[in-house]
C-alpha cells in the first residue's frame, strides 16, 4: 500500500501575515529594517495577496517572476521567526546579528555576485540554526 504524502500548501493571506509578523518580531529583537529587499518583499506580497484574484494576465506574468523570488526568499525570514519567536531576547544575539546582515543585499539572488552574498550567506545560517533548534 502506497501512502500518500501530504503536500503542505498555505494561502497568500497567511504567507503575508507571517512574514509581516517575522518582520515585526525581527524590529522587536533589534534588527533594523531599512528600505531595502525585505520592505520589497513585504510590498510584492502584499500587492499579490490583495490583487491576485483580480489580476489581469498581463498584470500576472509581470509580476510573476518578482512574486517567486519573494515567495522563496520570504520563506527563510518566516522558517527563522517561526523556530526562534517565543525565545528571550537575550538568548538571540547571535540570530539577531545574522538578520541585521541578511536584511541587506541584491532584492534576486539571481543579482548577486561574489562581493553581494553575505546577506543571504547570513540568512542560511540563521535558517540552519532554526532547523536544528
Amino acid at each position: 500500500v502506497k501512502s500518500k504524502m501530504k503536500i503542505e500548501t498555505d494561502t497568500y493571506e497567511s504567507i503575508g501575515k507571517n512574514y509581516e509578523n517575522a518582520i515585526s518580531w525581527m524590529k522587536t529583537i533589534g534588527v533594523k529594517i531599512s528600505s531595502g529587499r525585505t520592505q520589497h518583499y513585504l510590498k510584492v506580497m502584499n500587492y499579490w495577496r490583495d490583487n491576485y484574484r483580480s489580476a489581469s494576465d498581463s498584470v500576472a506574468k509581470g509580476i510573476f517572476p518578482d512574486f517567486v523570488s519573494t515567495a522563496s526568499e520570504i520563506d527563510s525570514f518566516i522558517k527563522i521567526y517561526k523556530a526562534f519567536k517565543a525565545e528571550p531576547i537575550e538568548k538571540l544575539t547571535s540570530i539577531e546579528a545574522k538578520l541585521q546582515k541578511g536584511v541587506n543585499g541584491p532584492l534576486n539572488a539571481e543579482d548577486e555576485n561574489p562581493n553581494t552574498s553575505e546577506a543571504r550567506n547570513y540568512i542560511f545560517e540563521a535558517l540552519v540554526a532554526a532547523k536544528i533548534s
